[in-house]
């Protein structure tokens, strides 16, 4: 589910913003940077109470007009063996730090999920022409599955005997990504290295909070 999110979803969005959008997309997991420059920003110590601290690094980048970009080569992350309660619970910390730096774009995230997506694109169809539900759903998923599934090829190359496991984290990860957001805008505390902390706006920590 984690190779899922970060191959379709998550790559597709900071590719977006690094090529049709003027803004800051460093992600943290693969960024390299020169060290003079975050000197002159500061140096790590200024971002030392921020648990996004990859996101403030990369907006000082980018107002001190530092170009970024991302490279062609995909990063490949060697990513642990998790359950599905571990990706909930890092998905869960992540969106909350998004809602914490910038709530309307992450609250947003919602439409762009393919139930969604699909619920509101066939309402618009339908709305202008006589579309049939099932057609409009079968080729909306084919479209959306097909599409992420080169993506997947374009980073990790085409490997027949993964699809069937790629199918199933597809599934899951498009199921709970939407109930994953709105419960994550509920809350303001993350688990963080077998911790509790509270974070308050621009992903500080602030508290710690006992179970």
């Amino acid at each position: 589910m984690e190779y899922s999110y970060l191959s379709t979803w998550h790559a597709t969005m900071y590719l977006f913003f690094n090529y049709c959008i003027d803004t800051h997309c460093i992600v943290g997991k693969s960024l390299v940077f020169r060290k003079a420059n975050l000197d002159s920003l500061g140096g790590f110590k200024r971002y030392s109470n921020y648990l996004a601290e990859d996101y403030f690094v990369s907006k000082d980048f980018w107002l001190a007009r530092c170009p970024s970009r991302i490279s062609p080569d995909p990063s490949i992350q060697n990513l642990e063996n998790l359950t599905i309660r571990d990706y909930w619970n890092r998905q869960e910390r992540w969106t909350r730090l998004r809602f914490s730096t910038q709530a309307v774009p992450t609250f947003l995230e919602v439409f762009t999920n393919s139930f969604v997506n699909a619920m509101l694109s066939y309402h618009a169809l339908s709305t202008l022409l006589r579309v049939s539900p099932y057609q409009f759903l079968f080729w909306h998923y084919v479209a959306w599955l097909v599409t992420d599934l080169l993506q997947v090829c374009v980073f990790y190359g085409f490997r027949l005997g993964d699809l069937a496991y790629f199918f199933v984290a597809w599934v899951l990860r498009e199921c709970i990504s939407t109930p994953l957001t709105l419960y994550a805008a509920m809350g303001d505390t993350v688990l963080w290295r077998g911790e509790i902390y509270r974070i308050s706006k621009g992903s500080v920590l602030t508290e710690y909070k006992k179970e």
